[in-house]
């Protein structure tokens, strides 16, 4: 009797353990998540930057001997804070690299600013209270550890105010931007 007991609190233990994994973040403030997903299979490679530096060309490891294909999501934050990015990557081991102001695959120390493999477990990667200021452009950078993970994944961005993904600054459909901060989203008179 008592070896079947052990057995089962066994049994529901490893359950839990499992089931852990699979439970996303907490989020601090759930009316500014806003949610971001992709596939970077069959996108373009670079040699992923593995270390943070102190943001100068050169500063950082490049962890990868072989190219990675990656995405890029460029976003500005409306509230200066910090923030969290979540993303589970679906059956593959990813990477998360965030870039302020510009990126550029072929100087991947320049700009790095923050970066996460495993967050709580393998399958996702987690950018932990990372401070980000209003007005400022921002690239993340969703990857894998080698060349053989890639695929899609889905994520999040939470903190003290909302992440709007697209370049920072007005759009126009002819594709020029007047580079001010109007948003035509939520403007009600329309943009100088």
């Amino acid at each position: 009797m008592r070896r079947v007991l052990f057995v089962l609190v066994g049994i529901l233990l490893a359950s839990l353990a499992v089931s852990a994994e699979s439970i996303p973040p907490q989020v601090d403030n759930p009316e500014a998540t806003t949610p971001f997903s992709g596939d970077t299979t069959g996108g373009p490679t670079w040699f992923r930057a593995g270390t943070l530096g102190t943001g100068a060309s050169g500063s950082c490891m490049i962890a990868t001997l072989e190219q990675v294909s990656y995405e890029t999501f460029e976003f500005h934050v409306d509230t200066t804070g910090l923030y969290t990015i979540f993303s589970a990557w679906d059956g593959f081991d990813g990477f998360l690299n965030l870039y302020e102001t510009a990126f550029d695959p072929l100087d991947q120390c320049l700009n790095l600013i923050a970066l996460d493999d495993d967050g709580y477990s393998w399958v996702n990667s987690e950018i932990v209270d990372v401070s980000l200021t209003a007005g400022v452009q921002y690239f993340l950078i969703a990857n894998g550890i080698r060349a053989i993970d890639e695929g899609p994944y889905a994520g999040t961005f939470n903190g003290e105010g909302t992440a709007i993904l697209g370049v920072y600054g007005v759009l126009f459909t002819d594709g020029f931007s007047t580079g001010d901060t109007c948003n035509w989203s939520t403007a009600t008179s329309g943009c100088p």
